[in-house]
C-alpha cells in the first residue's frame, strides 16, 4: 500500500528542538526525488528545481522502496533557484543533478546568490574543492549515496537495493544542520553516517564506481553480476580498484586493500543491477563520465601515478558516449 505526504509548510531552524527544514532540491532524478522523498516524510517542506518544469506544474512523486512504498507532493516546482528563491527562504539547497560541466555549481546558482548551505549529493572526486573555487561564499557539504535506484518509463522512482548515505561539511566542521538531517534520515528509515573526511567517502565511493559504472556500458548492458561472473571482467574490476586505492593513497587518503575485496563481496549478494551510467548510456542522456574517470585521471597526472586500466577504460567509453557527456 503507498501512502501519501504533502511537504507541507516548513519553519526556518534555529535549533535540534524543531523538525521542520525548508529544503530545495536541484534535480528531480531518482536519487533527488527518493532522499528529497524521504525527508518530506521527516517533516521537511521540499521544493524542487528542474529544467523542463510546466508552469503551473504540482505532480506528486511516487516512490517504490523497501523502506515503504510512498508518494509525496512537493511544496512547488521551479525551473531555476533564483525563481525557487523569489518565493521562498530556504535552510539548505541539496544539488542531486548528474556530475556534468553543464551542471556546475556556479551554473545550477546563476545570479541567485543563496544564504544557505548547499549539499552536494553527486558522484565524483573533488568536488566541493572545484566548487569552491567558483562559489567561495558558500557554505559546501557533500553527500554520497550508496543505492541502487533508477526513474522508471512512467516516472516512478524505483530504489531496488542498499540505500546508505554517508554526509558531511567540506571544511570537516559538522554542525547542528548536519546532526539535524542525520536525524531526519535516520528517522524515516535512511541508513546515514555522518564523516568528518569528505574526501575519504568520495574515494571509497570511487572504488566501485570507477570499474562498475564505465564497465556496464562497454560489455553491452550487462548487470553488475553478469560483470563479476565473467572471471576476465572481474580481474579487471579488481585491478582498477586497486589503481583507485593507489590515487587515493597519492591524494593523502589511505584505503585499506581489504575496501577492493569487501566491494565484490557486497556487489554480488546485492540485485543484479544496471548501473546509473548504464542507464543514461541506454537513454542517450550525457554519461557522468568526466566526474567518475576523468577527474581521477587529471589527479593522477598531477601527482605522477600511471593508471593505465583506468585510462584505457575512459578513452574507450569516450568514444561512444553520447554528445555532451564531458
Amino acid at each position: 500500500m503507498i501512502s501519501t505526504y504533502s511537504s507541507g509548510k516548513g519553519i526556518r531552524l534555529s535549533n535540534l528542538n524543531q523538525t521542520h527544514l525548508n529544503i530545495c532540491v536541484i534535480g528531480c532524478g531518482a536519487i533527488g526525488s527518493l532522499y528529497g522523498g524521504m525527508l518530506s516524510k521527516a517533516g521537511a517542506t521540499i521544493s524542487i528545481i528542474k529544467r523542463d518544469v510546466l508552469p503551473g506544474q504540482n505532480t506528486s512523486i511516487s516512490v517504490l522502496t523497501s523502506w515503504g512504498d510512498f508518494t509525496f507532493k512537493p511544496a512547488g516546482f521551479y525551473s531555476s533557484l533564483e525563481t525557487a528563491q523569489s518565493n521562498n527562504r530556504f535552510d539548505l539547497i541539496i544539488v542531486s543533478a548528474k556530475t556534468l560541466a553543464e551542471t556546475r555549481l556556479d551554473r545550477l546558482v546563476g545570479n541567485a546568490k543563496p544564504q544557505c548551505p548547499i549539499l552536494l549529493l553527486q558522484n565524483g572526486i573533488h568536488n566541493e574543492q572545484v566548487a569552491s573555487k567558483y562559489c567561495p561564499s558558500i557554505r559546501l557539504m557533500g553527500g554520497l549515496a550508496f543505492v541502487c535506484v533508477s526513474r522508471q518509463a512512467d516516472g516512478r522512482i524505483y530504489h531496488q537495493d542498499y540505500g546508505r548515505l554517508k554526509i558531511g561539511d567540506y571544511t570537516g566542521n559538522n554542525g547542528p544542520l548536519m546532526d539535524q538531517l542525520q536525524s531526519m534520515w535516520h528517522s524515516v528509515g535512511v541508513p546515514i553516517s555522518v564523516t568528518d573526511n569528505l574526501n575519504k567517502a568520495r574515494w571509497e565511493k570511487l572504488v566501485w564506481n570507477a570499474p562498475f559504472n564505465p564497465m556496464s556500458v562497454l560489455k553491452g548492458g550487462q548487470s553488475t553480476k553478469e560483470i563479476l561472473e565473467n572471471p576476465e571482467s572481474r580481474q579487471l574490476v579488481e585491478a582498477i580498484m586497486e589503481e583507485v586505492v593507489r590515487l587515493a593513497d597519492a591524494d593523502g587518503v589511505q584505503l585499506p586493500q581489504s575496501i577492493i575485496q569487501k566491494n565484490i563481496e557486497n556487489t554480488l549478494t546485492m540485485a543484479p543491477y544496471k548501473t546509473s551510467m548504464l542507464l543514461d548510456y541506454e537513454a542517450g542522456r550525457p554519461l557522468e563520465l568526466d566526474a567518475i574517470l576523468g577527474e581521477a585521471l587529471r589527479i593522477g597526472e598531477h601527482l605522477k601515478i600511471a593508471v593505465p586500466k583506468m585510462k584505457k577504460l575512459y578513452e574507450s567509453v569516450r568514444q561512444i558516449a553520447p554528445p555532451n557527456t564531458l
